[in-house]
Formats: structure tokens, C-alpha cells, sequence
């Protein structure tokens, strides 16, 4: 589920707009192409329930700078593609109704949710006449909310005042979608950049959801002295034939590992077989620990390369950026 019916909210009425002018287009020319052309009144009332180039453009620009409004975060100026009475009806039945009430939504989602991105797909739209249309469709968001992955399908009803395509009413409907989040919940907390300094060593790691919450992304880069010492890529996914969370691990050189994740008291220890480039074997056990909310600590204990033993790593604390 997204985190709040606010972000619910916002995710549905952010996408009204977005993608409006292009469906129009295609709308009127499906209209012109099935009218009677031997029937001059059934053609002037197809023409009226079609768009002229004026509403075409007007839409368009409508589009540009709702998209436009909602990256900046500017709340004042995404209520603006409302009516003044305009509402949203939620999939739980609550109903926000006028600018104001939009606008401070919009408020709160902005500091709480700064750079997120929508997703749509307009399954249809349909006029109803010259200042009236009814818009079908289907929103994610990027990067996804915490919680389970899921996307909403709206209804938007459209109006035309003077020259302006605004929205009056819009509701959606939450679609949960199968993915293996529920096994990897408990690292949701890592999602975010950390990094970390240790005399003259710098480490930055990102942490991201991929493939509809079915994997973690790691990617890290280390460096000494601002001169890379080593940087990589790691996929972190739950593993049914393991029953358990797995890893795999790509460094810069072309060496790779395999690790498996066991949760413990403090966090995480994972157990990891490796290979060099080289086809050098190793094996290290590294421990991730949670110490609060924005801070995680990491060490890499019991390595070995080549069947020696090489010293543990120091262990690194981590604050989110």
C-alpha cells in the first residue's frame, strides 16, 4: 500500500492532466472517421463533441505545466489545474473537496515525498460533449512508496472553462500487485544514499527498489584519498529454493559473489563466497547493523583469499544522506 491516503491521493490527481492532450487527439480522429458523411446533422453533432485545434493546444500546454508545477513541488500552482470546487474521492470513500484543501495535500506530500516521479497509462477517453470529457487509466509512482507495490486505476472527469481544461472530479481505486516485498520488508529501512569516512577512506552506498519491489539494488563506490579503490553493483532478492534472502555481487575488476542473508539479533550477517577476476577464491562473513533509523554500521570478518586468512576490515559507520 502507498505510505498515506494523501499520497494516494496525489498520485491519482497528478496524472489527470499529464497525459490528456495526446488521448484527445486520437479521440476526435476516431470520430471523424465513423461519422456519416451523407447525415449533415449526425456529423455537426460529432464535431461538437470533439475537441477543436484551440482545445487540442490548450490542453497540451494545460499538460506541460501541471508537470512543470508538480516537479518543482509548488502546491499553490498544481491546485491551480483544478476547478474551484473541484474534489477526489479516495478508494477508502474520503472525499477532499475545493483548491485550498488540494493545495495544502499537495503541501504535505511535497515535504514529505520531495523528487518523486509518476507513471501513467491512459486506458481511454471518452467526450461527452464540447466542455466535458471522461478519462480512464492507470499510475505508478518512482521510486515506490515503503510498503507493498501497488499502482491505482482512476476515473477523471474533465471541464472546459473559457480556455481551460481543468479537473472537477477524480477517483481511483488501489491495485495490490504480487512481488516478493513481504520477504525483503525488513531491509525497506536501507532504501536511501549512506556514507561513511574512516581516516582518509570515503564510502558511498545507494540502496534502491527494483523490479516492482522484488529485488534491492546496492551500489557502492569506495575511495581513498578522492582515487577509487574499489566500486560495484549488488542485487539483493529473496531466493525460493534457499528459502531465504540471497545476494549477488558485481565489482569493477569483474570479480562477482554469492551470499546468504541471515537475520539476527543485532541485523544481518552474510555469509559470501567469492571469485576474483582471476578465479581467486574467497570468503568473507559480513555483518549489517542497524543502529538507529539514519544510521548503519558494516564490517567484514573471517576472510579469506586463497584459502589464507587476510585481516578483518575495520567497521564503518554509516549516516543517510
Amino acid at each position: 500500500m502507498f505510505i498515506s491516503k494523501s499520497f494516494r491521493w496525489l498520485l491519482l490527481t497528478a496524472i489527470v492532466v499529464t497525459c490528456w492532450s495526446n488521448a484527445s487527439s486520437a479521440v476526435w480522429s476516431q470520430q471523424t472517421r465513423i461519422a456519416p458523411k451523407t447525415t449533415e446533422s449526425t456529423a455537426n453533432q460529432a464535431n461538437q463533441r470533439a475537441p477543436n485545434s484551440d482545445d487540442e493546444a490548450a490542453m497540451r500546454e494545460s499538460a506541460e505545466r501541471f508537470v512543470i508545477d508538480f516537479n518543482r513541488g509548488d502546491a499553490k500552482a498544481v491546485a491551480a489545474h483544478w476547478v474551484e470546487d473541484g474534489d477526489y474521492i479516495n478508494e477508502a470513500g474520503l472525499k477532499y473537496t475545493g483548491r485550498a484543501a488540494i493545495e495544502e495535500e499537495y503541501a504535505n506530500f511535497f515535504q514529505s515525498y520531495p523528487g518523486v516521479k509518476i507513471q501513467v497509462v491512459v486506458d481511454s477517453v471518452r467526450m461527452i460533449n464540447e466542455t466535458t470529457a471522461i478519462e480512464d487509466g492507470r499510475a505508478t509512482l518512482e521510486p515506490l512508496p515503503a510498503g507493498s507495490p501497488a499502482s491505482s486505476r482512476y476515473t477523471a472527469i474533465h471541464v472546459k472553462q473559457g480556455d481551460q481544461w481543468l479537473m472537477k472530479n477524480v477517483r481511483d481505486i488501489l491495485v495490490q500487485h504480487a512481488s516478493n516485498h513481504n520477504h525483503l520488508s525488513d531491509l525497506e529501512w536501507l532504501i536511501g544514499d549512506w556514507s561513511a569516512e574512516h581516516e582518509d577512506v570515503e564510502v558511498n552506498i545507494s540502496f534502491n527498489w527494483r523490479a516492482n519491489k522484488n529485488y534491492i539494488e546496492r551500489t557502492f563506490e569506495v575511495t581513498k584519498q578522492g582515487q577509487p579503490l574499489t566500486a560495484g553493483t549488488q542485487i539483493i532478492g529473496w531466493d525460493p529454493m534457499q528459502q531465504s534472502i540471497t545476494s549477488r555481487l558485481f565489482d569493477h575488476r569483474g570479480g562477482h559473489a554469492f551470499g546468504i542473508w541471515s537475520p539476527g539479533e543485532a541485523g544481518w550477517m552474510i555469509e559470501s563466497l567469492a571469485h576474483t577476476v582471476d578465479e581467486v577464491p574467497a570468503s568473507a562473513t559480513n555483518f549489517l547493523m542497524r543502529v538507529d533509523d539514519d544510521t548503519l554500521a558494516w564490517q567484514s570478518v573471517d576472510r579469506t583469499v586463497a584459502g589464507q586468512a587476510v585481516a578483518d576490515t575495520a567497521q564503518f559507520v554509516l549516516t543517510r544522506k
